[in-house]
């Protein structure tokens, strides 16, 4: 930078003193005119402007450099190997682990874990549920009725129950098939009148297939969290 100065003094007396000699030669005397002080303020602003401008950058530079650094050591190990001792967690309060551990294997397996749990948490509540003789069959029907239709006749219905305030469906899905892929779009729209959309869970077969199980909820109540 200090370099950098040193040319432009250098180049500011250049043009200063090339300027002092065209107005000397011009003019045949040894002064100044007010036109020849102008042109000289002219190019001294104008040089002043630069290197203000290139100390900007400069000083703008080694700000972007500082942050990137900072950047660069929170997201590195230190010389030791030792991990960043501020990591980012992923997970419950209950089961935290640090994010940058779980691999794509290992975040799967978590997602099915968890799923697993919400599932059997939700069929416990079905389970404890007794029938509603004042609704049940209402429901039951309309379900049927979708599996029926054009949308659910190509679906392997496999049995389906109405409680209290829960319907459990379950749905076997061949190897490679996509007959269910509107699913959760067509029954809830189909069931609207007793039944709101629920929650839907795969669960993959060792044969290729997969059990669908479907929980939906009657108008009227939360799903179990």
């Amino acid at each position: 930078m200090k370099i950098l100065n040193i040319l432009l003094m250098i180049n500011l007396l250049v043009v200063s003193g090339y300027s002092i000699y065209d107005i000397n030669r011009q003019s045949g005397e040894n002064k100044l005119t007010l036109k020849a002080f102008e042109k000289v303020n002219r190019e001294l602003n104008l040089l002043q402007s630069e290197v203000i401008s290139i100390k900007a950058s400069h000083v703008k530079l080694n700000g972007l450099i500082k942050r990137a650094n900072l950047i660069e050591s929170s997201l590195s190990p230190d010389i030791s190997g030792q991990k960043n001792s501020s990591p980012s967690y992923k997970g419950t309060a209950e089961n935290i682990i640090p994010a940058e551990q779980l691999n794509p294997i290992e975040m799967e397996k978590k997602e099915q874990e968890k799923q697993a749990k919400k599932q059997e948490s939700i069929n416990n509540v079905f389970l404890a549920e007794t029938a509603d003789a004042s609704w049940s069959p209402e429901a039951t029907s309309l379900i049927k009725s979708y599996f029926d239709s054009k949308d659910g006749e190509k679906l392997n219905l496999v049995d389906y129950e109405c409680r209290t305030t829960l319907c459990k469906l379950e749905i076997a899905k061949p190897k490679d098939s996509s007959s269910d892929d509107n699913l959760m779009v067509t029954l809830p729209m189909h069931v609207m009148g007793s039944l709101s959309q629920g929650t839907v869970f795969y669960n993959n077969n060792e044969d290729g297939s997969t059990s669908v199980t479907v929980y939906l909820v009657r108008n009227g109540y939360e799903p179990p969290a």
